[in-house]
């Protein structure tokens, strides 16, 4: 089911995200190409870099963010690997502005539409949070292109108290929105993200302002829809995620993956800082160079 409707609040704060994402991809300082790809949902972006003949990477950012972000995290695979970027259909970049359902196959259905765009086979995928779900998605419909799968902070597994999230994440949002300063932002943004650097929060002012955000709920996995997902998959949480809290989301992972490799808790809250992302992003490199 696809929703067909403007994610941004006016076309000046649409320019403004874009403007910021141009810059901070400019300012990773590596060679790349904007790639199109056609879907039955609509137009799909991705930034691609590596050498041409590498195995694939597929890395997709979390909801309500882009791509950049995403990037700086899978710089280090560059020289190996064929980092295919993609901008997330119905969220911030340059993607088509419809938004999918989480609650049935449709954003498994886009990736797939994705992988073929690329001509892509199978890849390994880096992911996290929102686009955890996404992942999942393809591994149920599909589970035999996803070559290895590489979790950070995921959904789709085990959700947080709905109250909880509602009173320390929205309702400081709403604050913000409403009288706008760096303090608020910084403050309204602390349950999940500890040490944003200024791009990033540049971005969350933007987005805060000019954004249509929509947080739903993406339905949990079943171990019968990934029954006959075999791939070697690594998962990390964060010990104070408040959005996909570890003590629910550990179990559920070695319910639901037949052949869970490794899975580690690091401490933090949701986004993990960027010290714990060098070292996710090394021991993410690791995994997927091994046979």
């Amino acid at each position: 089911m696809a929703e067909e409707q403007t994610i941004y609040r006016s076309l000046f704060g649409k320019e403004m995200i874009l403007e910021l994402y141009d810059e901070t991809v400019r300012e990773l300082g590596v060679d790349f190409e904007d790639v199109v790809i056609d879907t039955r949902f609509g137009q799909t972006h991705a930034i691609v870099t590596g050498p041409n003949e590498a195995p694939p990477v597929i890395a997709l950012h979390g909801g309500n963010e882009y791509t950049p972000n995403t990037l700086r995290n899978v710089i280090s695979f560059c020289n190996q690997f064929r980092v295919f970027a993609v901008d997330i259909i119905g969220h911030p970049g340059k993607s088509a502005e419809t938004r999918l359902s989480m609650n049935d196959y449709s954003y498994g259905e886009w990736l797939l539409d994705v992988l073929d765009g690329l001509n892509l086979d199978s890849a390994r995928v880096f992911c996290g949070s929102y686009s955890a779900s996404i992942a999942l998605r393809l591994a149920a419909i599909s589970p035999r292109r996803i070559d290895k799968l590489a979790l950070v902070s995921p959904s789709g597994l085990a959700n947080g108290s709905l109250v909880a999230i509602l009173r320390k994440l929205f309702i400081p949002w709403m604050i913000y929105r409403v009288f706008p300063n760096r303090t608020r932002l910084q403050k309204s943004i602390s349950p999940i993200i500890s040490d944003p650097d200024e791009n990033l929060l540049r971005f969350l002012e933007a987005s805060l302002k000019y954004l249509r955000i929509r947080v739903p709920t993406p339905r949990l996995v079943t171990v019968e829809e990934l029954s006959s997902f075999e791939a070697p998959t690594m998962v990390f949480c964060q010990s104070e995620d408040i959005l996909y809290p570890p003590k629910k989301v550990i179990p559920r992972a070695n319910e639901v993956f037949r052949n869970l490799t490794s899975i580690e808790c690091l401490e933090g809250v949701h986004s993990p800082t960027r010290e714990q992302f060098d070292h996710i992003s090394r021991k993410v490199f690791e995994f997927f160079k091994s046979h």
